[in-house]
């Protein structure tokens, strides 16, 4: 799934759930891995409220996904992120949050995984 927009807001109570029972999906917002393109012009900015959630987990078994939070300038990401690997089995996934110009995180990314390794948070 693919979050386009030169300002994206997610607010309050806001789900975006790309999890699988056999593995966690791609939720690209603002922008794919270190800034390259999702497909269409990458955000300037992102704003994640501290009650949003984004999910790329593997909620049976399976490796978590891949989740990207990218601006060109500047990222305030707040809400509760995860890609985690499956209860019965599989890795945790990858986790970027990023702002080319500012990056602001004030609560921990999740790629754990609970009978595997743990997956990657990047900043």
């Amino acid at each position: 799934m693919r979050v386009l927009g030169r300002a994206i807001t997610l607010g309050e109570d806001l789900l975006i759930d790309v999890s699988g029972a056999t593995g966690g999906g791609t939720l690209l917002m603002g922008g794919d891995l270190q800034g390259a393109s999702a497909g269409g012009p990458n955000a300037q900015t992102v704003w994640v409220d501290a009650k949003a959630t984004l999910r790329a987990d593997a909620t049976r078994q399976g490796d978590g996904g891949k989740l990207i939070v990218w601006a060109d300038d500047t990222a305030r990401v707040h809400g509760h992120l995860t890609a985690r690997g499956g209860a019965e089995g599989g890795d945790g996934g990858f986790i970027e949050t990023s702002g080319k110009r500012f990056l602001a995180v004030t609560r921990a990314a999740d790629a754990s995984a609970p009978q595997g390794k743990a997956g990657t948070w990047l900043l």
